[in-house]
């Protein structure tokens, strides 16, 4: 394929292809498979509104054709009206869906442990996300509380992705060490058994996705859990 193709050389190629450009061609047959250039998608893993995106969740559990989610005019676009199929049953309750979110709120659900509840705990979802249900805005707080909160959730976020890029990083560590973790043990654990729980407890807080919104205390005390654990095997190991 010629360069020109992509690129407008009349501009020395200064203009970057766009997922739009990119249609004119691979997907200019919609009697074409999806799965024959994207294989399994429902192992796809990307992030949507700053969140994993589950893709086995629709394309597995809900059987939805892709068609629902990308029009079959342009498949490289998304489709941004997720409210057209969820939160339509107002009735059901979000934990139904959301139990991350709402073991969170409650202090519990961690594969490190329980600790302690939010303080918003007793507060209904819809007040702070609205129905249809909306991501609140960074300064929604003000709606209940007073100026001071303004800023808070700054703050919130800042240590919670802290601590869980601190902790990914000692993951990433420790697993690049390619040492055996069986023979090693940290308070009763085998080295093993603790990066499998820093890892699972990545994965809980990113499901979550809330970044300290829901539950600051919690997250933050898990990872911080995880810190410690990792460090005392680090040093067992002599790094």
């Amino acid at each position: 394929m010629e360069c020109g193709s992509c690129h407008d050389l009349a501009r020395h190629g200064l203009t970057s292809p766009t997922a739009y450009n990119c249609s004119g061609c691979h997907h200019a047959s919609a009697a074409a498979e999806c799965s024959s250039c994207h294989g399994d998608a429902s192992r796809l893993q990307v992030r949507y509104h700053d969140r994993a995106f589950d893709h086995a969740a629709h394309i597995l559990r809900s059987k939805l054709p892709c068609g629902s989610c990308h029009p079959a005019g342009n498949p490289a676009a998304v489709r941004v009206d997720c409210m057209g199929c969820h939160h339509k049953e107002s009735e059901k309750s979000c934990a139904s869906c959301h139990a991350v979110a709402a073991g969170m709120l409650a202090g519990t659900g961690a594969p490190g442990g329980p600790g302690k509840a939010s303080p918003m705990a007793n507060v209904a979802c819809v007040d702070c996300h609205g129905r249809p249900p909306v991501v609140p805005a960074e300064g929604g707080c003000l709606d209940c509380h007073n100026a001071g909160y303004a800023k808070i959730y700054g703050v919130w976020r800042k240590g919670v992705e802290g601590n869980y890029r601190k902790l990914s990083i000692k993951v990433k560590e420790v697993r690049e060490l390619g040492l055996p973790l069986e023979a090693v043990t940290v308070d009763g654990r085998t080295g093993r058994e603790v990066v499998e729980q820093a890892e699972a407890d990545l994965r809980w807080v990113g499901a979550d996705g809330s970044w300290g919104a829901h539950n600051n205390s919690y997250p933050n005390a898990v990872l911080q859990q995880d810190l410690e654990a990792l460090g005392s095997l680090l040093a067992e190991l002599g790094e």
